[in-house]
């Protein structure tokens, strides 16, 4: 599969939990599904942003992507 089941076991993972860029880098695994066309694993993406890191600027892209998507 394009970028795997790899992607889910990342999220879950404790260990990059504290790091910086988690956010940003889980929002941009959102958007890698939309390129990839396929919009409910995307939409996963984006409101794992919005629920663990609702102050960081990931989030409200995501927000706006979860807009697009409904």
């Amino acid at each position: 599969r394009y970028i795997g089941d790899w992607s889910s076991d990342v999220c879950s993972s404790d260990l990059y939990k504290d790091s910086q860029k988690r956010a940003d880098s889980i929002y941009k695994l959102g958007l890698i599904s939309l390129a990839q066309k396929d919009p409910e694993r995307a939409k996963k993406f984006f409101k794992l942003v919005v629920q663990q890191y609702p102050q960081d600027t990931s989030a409200m892209f995501a927000k706006k992507e979860l807009e697009k998507i409904k």
